[in-house]
């Protein structure tokens, strides 16, 4: 077992309604679960990367290939309001007991 630095993050209140968040180091300790001998076999450490990768190798041996790119890209408009309306209704539904609920599901909350 060994540590890690990693970051914290603290909040100052410079006045009412204005703060200003600091990073503080702490310390990570491992733990003694063992690891799953499979995330080993792993290629490569992000997903988005070995995509762009494989999309590069299959255009350069089939050129006149139509690929659909489902990568992350740019965004060329902005998020509609009723997507960041859900969004900041959930996140403020996370700061009062009632609507706090843990971690999600991986597949995100329907109801977003």
């Amino acid at each position: 077992p060994g540590s890690a630095q990693i970051v914290g993050v603290r909040v100052k209140k410079l006045k009412p309604g204005f703060f200003k968040c600091v990073a503080t180091p702490q310390t990570a300790y491992t733990s003694k679960v063992s690891r799953n001998p499979n995330i080993a076999k792993l290629q490569a450490g992000y997903l988005f990367p070995e995509v762009a990768r494989r999309r590069a190798a299959h255009l350069a041996k089939y050129p006149d290939a139509q690929v659909i790119s489902l990568g992350i890209g740019d965004t060329t408009e902005p998020i509609p309001d009723v997507i960041t309306s859900a969004m900041a209704k959930r996140a403020h539904g996370l700061s009062t007991l009632e609507g706090y609920s843990g971690y999600g599901a991986e597949q995100g909350e329907k109801v977003v």
